[in-house]
C-alpha cells in the first residue's frame, strides 16, 4: 500500500495523477532510493554535489570531536574517513556512468577532506595523500 502524501510524480506534460482519490504532487525532480532523479533519469552532478555537502557536514562534526591533526591519531582519523566520509561520497557511484566532471569533483573533495583531517596545508600533494592512506582515486 502506498501513502499518497509521500508520493510524487515527474512528467513533461500538464498531466494530473491521483492515488486512492488523492491528487499527487507534480515535481521537477526528486530523490529516489537516495539518487536525484528527474523525467530524463538520474541527475548525477546534482546527486554527487548533495553527497559532497553531506560529507562536508560529517567532516565538520568529526573535526569537532577531535578528528584532526592536533587531536586523535592519524590511524584513527583515517579509519573515520574510510568508515564515514568516503562512503558518503561514494553512494551511487557503482551505478553512475563514468562522468569525468563528477569524478574530478569527488577527487578534489577527497583530497580537501584528507588535508583537513590531517591538518595539512592546501598545497599538500593529493596523490601522495592518497598513496599514504591507501585510498583509490575516483578518476
Amino acid at each position: 500500500m502506498f501513502n499518497p502524501r509521500k508520493c510524487k510524480f515527474v512528467a513533461g506534460s500538464d498531466a494530473e495523477l491521483g492515488l486512492y482519490g488523492n491528487r499527487l504532487e507534480k515535481v521537477e525532480s526528486f530523490v529516489y532510493l537516495g539518487v536525484d532523479m528527474n523525467e530524463t533519469g538520474a541527475l548525477w552532478s546534482q546527486h554527487f554535489e548533495r553527497r559532497r555537502r553531506l560529507a562536508t557536514t560529517a567532516l565538520k562534526m568529526l573535526k569537532s570531536f577531535g578528528f584532526h591533526g592536533y587531536g586523535l591519531g592519524e590511524r584513527t582519523n583515517l579509519m573515520a574517513y574510510k568508515a564515514i566520509i568516503r562512503p558518503a561520497l561514494e553512494f551511487g557511484l557503482t551505478v553512475m556512468p563514468p562522468i569525468k566532471a563528477v569524478l574530478k569533483m569527488l577527487d578534489r573533495a577527497q583530497v580537501s577532506f584528507l588535508r583537513q583531517m590531517f591538518t595539512l596545508p592546501q598545497n599538500a600533494s593529493g596523490v601522495a595523500l592518497r598513496v599514504m592512506c591507501a585510498l583509490p582515486s575516483f578518476t
